[in-house]
């Protein structure tokens, strides 16, 4: 599955030197951090202040950049995505329609370090809405831990990779998904976009599969979640993951490809491991793995790429939309700081912005994450008056018609969605949402296109790929909704492991195994 094409050059381990370890992936509540090295201050530039967003066929871009550097910036992103998808599998898989990503780049360092660190050059976070936070120009999106090490670190490969992946393997257990991730993370794109650099080791994790050596791929299969493990435990299965994924890209193509394929073929993965790996001693496994985590010979693959013309569009940002903005990465900062101060800063931000639009959707989404927002019935009326006033919001439609769900007015519940879909053709969460409202009250069959869509829109999401499972249940598609609701629990983020939303969707993959398995019983 992963591409073998090009000159390789092989090289080996132990001609490296590996300094001391720095952190590839810090996962505090909703967020994943990447970067090293610091950028000295003085070149640490300011923002301009003009804000400006642009978006591409899969990206949706945020920025006080300059106007050319927002575009190359835009450009940047889309050149990253069809660099990963050449690399890792093929042209087809581009061509697969997902949703916009949602990036945020700050021109300045010294404002991106007030909500992070220095050591950090991104931020993924899920507050209010998934959100991928960077600064500066596409040259400072990515670190070396060390700065004489070859291969670097990205918070954007990363992310990127996930969502891409999801919607490639129909079954991924953590330790793949994770492995994998880090494996295209350290993807070399030439400049001008006509190459990449595949196969190059990423130096963080094997410095965090040399630091904690108290895992064995016994742990890695069995990893789904992290709860109970420290951090250093933690990156140990980072690296561990990707290790097994190195080692299997490296020495077992053929075997690793037949394993990708049944993973996407929906197979369920500890089988799939047999399958593909099942001769091998799980023991053995341990010791050639750090065998060759010392010694092992290893390949870099030049693979051509086809220059991608981004053609960013200009699309409205408000002054509102800015301070929302702000918010979020300030409630996002003090998660990462535990700092009631950002958080604070949040607050006022939302305050801002909802002071010149009372129903900015932006605002009130990252309004939810707070304790004390406002009661349902100001939502609901904020949003009424907005849509009165703006009939075409769609964003404002959608969040009307979630939220009058949770005061059980179903037939106004329906209406919202219905427009918030008309609206918004791209939006996954628009016909996930109308597929769940349609099942909710008995129509099924009307619910299964909006719910196949959602899923195809956003193969990543576990709660959409519940509601699709849900439906399939509803419509006596017993296997099938069996093959969704597992695809929905293996993507539990590791950030929501043992929240409410993960125990609903086990809960709701047993029970549909219960009932799957008495009708099969049945006469």
């Amino acid at each position: 599955m992963l591409a073998t094409c090009g000159g390789p050059r092989e090289r080996t381990f132990m001609h490296r030197k590996l300094p001391a370890i720095c952190l590839l992936l810090l996962a505090v509540g909703l967020l994943s951090l990447t970067g090293c090295a610091a950028v000295p201050l003085a070149h640490r530039e300011r923002s301009s202040g003009a804000w400006v967003r642009l978006r591409t066929e899969h990206f949706d871009l945020w920025t006080d950049l300059t106007g050319g550097e927002a575009r190359r910036a835009a450009e940047a992103l889309e050149r990253t995505r069809a660099a990963l998808v050449t690399a890792a599998w093929s042209k087809g898989a581009a061509r697969r329609s997902t949703v916009r990503a949602n990036v945020v780049v700050l021109a300045s360092g010294l404002d991106f370090d007030r909500y992070a660190d220095s050591r950090f050059t991104g931020v993924f976070s899920e507050l209010g809405r998934p959100t991928i936070f960077l600064w500066g120009s596409p040259e400072r999106w990515e670190r070396r831990d060390q700065l004489k090490d070859a291969s670097t670190t990205s918070v954007l490969r990363h992310e990127l990779v996930h969502q891409l992946a999801a919607g490639i393997y129909g079954r991924q257990p953590r330790w793949f998904a994770e492995g994998l991730a880090q494996l295209l993370e350290s993807l070399v794109i030439s400049e001008d976009g006509t190459t990449a650099i595949l196969g190059r080791p990423n130096l963080v994790a094997l410095r965090n599969y040399r630091r904690q050596r108290t895992f064995g791929v016994r742990d890695a299969l069995a990893w789904k979640s992290d709860e109970g493990l420290g951090e250093g435990a933690v990156h140990g299965l980072y690296g561990l993951s990707w290790l097994m994924v190195y080692w299997m890209y490296n020495t077992q193509p053929d075997a690793f490809a037949a394993y990708q394929g049944r993973l996407a073929a929906g197979v369920d993965p500890e089988r799939a491991w047999q399958d593909s790996f099942g001769a091998l001693s799980l023991d053995e496994l341990d010791k050639q793995l750090y065998h060759y985590a010392r010694f092992g010979k290893f390949q870099e693959v030049n693979v051509p790429l086809t220059p991608v013309k981004a053609e960013p569009t200009p699309a409205t940002i408000t002054t509102a939309d800015v301070h929302a903005l702000r918010a979020q990465l300030a409630l996002t900062g003090a998660s990462i700081r535990a700092d009631d101060a950002l958080k604070e800063e949040a607050r006022r931000e939302l305050d801002r912005a909802l002071r010149l639009e009372p129903a900015n959707v932006l605002a009130l989404r990252v309004l939810m994450q707070f304790e004390k927002g406002l009661p349902i019935g100001e939502w609901i009326s904020r949003l009424e008056e907005q849509v009165a006033r703006r009939p075409d919001d769609g964003d404002a439609w959608l969040l009307l018609g979630q939220l009058l769900g949770r005061q059980d007015r179903d037939a106004e519940q329906v209406a919202a969605l219905r427009r918030a879909v008309a609206l918004l053709p791209g939006n996954a969460n628009a016909y996930n949402d109308l597929a769940w409202a349609l099942v909710a009250t008995g129509h099924p069959e009307e619910a299964l296109p909006l719910a196949t869509k959602a899923a195809m829109l956003a193969p990543w999401n576990a709660s959409i790929l519940d509601t699709y499972a849900a439906n399939l249940f509803a419509l006596g598609r017993c296997p099938d909704a069996l093959r969704v609701q597992a695809r929905a629990v293996d993507l539990i983020s590791h950030r929501a492991q043992g929240s409410s939303g993960a125990r609903w969707l086990t809960a709701k993959l047993a029970e549909y195994q219960s009932s799957c398995g008495q009708l099969a019983k049945s006469p």
